[in-house]
C-alpha cells in the first residue's frame, strides 16, 4: 500500500515545467504545497467534519521551491518530507488571526465562517475550541505560493495523485461528514473516487459553492443543501 509521502513524491515527479508553465512565465515563481491539518480533538468527536477547498490559495513557508525546478527520486523524497513535517507540527490556530494589515480574524470572512458554524452545530464546539475539532484540507495540494488557485495545466499534473490522496484522507481521517466547499465544476474530478469511498465509507458529504461573497440568495441555497445532507440547520 502506498503511504502519504509515497503519493507526494509520486506528485513531485509528475511537475514538467514545460507542461505546466503559463505564458510570460520566467521559471523562478514560487509554488507551495499542503498536507491536511487535523484539530487536536477531530479524533473523539462523534462527528467528524472534514472541511475541504479548492487549494491552499497562497501559503509561505521554508519548503516553496521555483516552479522550473525538476525533481528527482532523492529531491522528491527529502520534498515531500519537508511538506508533511511542516504541516504535522502546524495547527489550526492562525484562523483566529486577522489577513496581515487587516483587524477582522479570518474566522469571520464568509469561507472560515462556514467552517466554524458547521463545526460548532455538529460537534457543540464553541467559539474557543471549534478549530480543534475539524480537519480541513484542499481536493489540489500544490497551489502558487503568492495566492490564487492551480491553473489548469498544474491541475492536470496532480490530478491523478491529488485523487489518491483525497481517497487516502477519508479512510485515514474515518470523517463522519465531509464538506466540499469547491463548487460542483472543482468538484466534478472527484466525484467518482468519493462515490467509492463514500460507498465503502458510509460518511455523509455535500458540495456547497465557496462563500466568496455575502450572497444572500447562494447563502441561502448552501445553507439548504447542507440542512438536506447533514440533517442540521446552520
Amino acid at each position: 500500500m502506498e503511504t502519504i509521502r509515497n503519493l507526494y513524491e509520486d506528485m513531485l515527479l509528475d511537475l514538467d515545467y514545460q507542461k505546466i508553465k503559463r505564458r510570460g512565465m520566467k521559471g523562478d515563481e514560487k509554488l507551495t504545497a499542503q498536507y491536511t491539518l487535523v484539530g487536536e480533538d477531530y479524533r473523539n468527536c462523534e462527528n467528524r467534519l472534514l472541511f475541504i477547498g479548492r487549494s491552499v490559495n497562497g501559503w509561505e513557508a521554508d519548503y516553496c521551491w521555483d516552479i522550473s525546478q525538476d525533481f528527482n527520486n532523492k529531491s522528491a523524497h527529502l520534498k515531500a518530507n519537508e511538506i508533511i513535517e511542516y504541516w504535522n507540527k502546524s495547527n489550526l490556530e492562525w484562523v483566529k488571526t486577522p489577513l496581515p494589515g487587516k483587524k477582522k480574524r479570518r474566522e469571520s470572512y464568509p469561507y472560515w465562517y462556514l467552517a466554524k458554524s458547521l463545526t460548532k452545530v455538529l460537534t457543540n464546539a464553541t467559539n474557543d475550541n471549534w478549530i480543534h475539532k475539524l480537519a480541513w484540507s484542499n481536493l489540489y495540494k500544490i497551489a502558487p505560493r503568492d495566492g490564487g488557485n492551480p491553473w489548469g495545466s498544474l491541475c492536470a499534473a496532480q490530478l491523478q495523485n491529488a485523487r489518491k490522496i483525497l481517497t487516502y484522507e477519508l479512510e485515514t481521517l474515518k470523517s463522519t461528514h465531509v464538506i466540499f466547499v469547491t463548487g460542483a465544476d472543482w468538484f466534478s474530478d472527484f466525484e467518482e473516487v468519493v462515490s467509492i469511498a463514500k460507498d465503502r465509507l458510509g460518511f455523509k458529504s455535500v458540495v456547497v459553492s465557496r462563500p466568496e461573497r455575502r450572497d444572500a440568495r447562494l447563502s441561502i441555497f448552501r445553507k439548504k443543501k447542507i440542512a438536506e445532507a447533514f440533517g442540521v440547520e446552520i
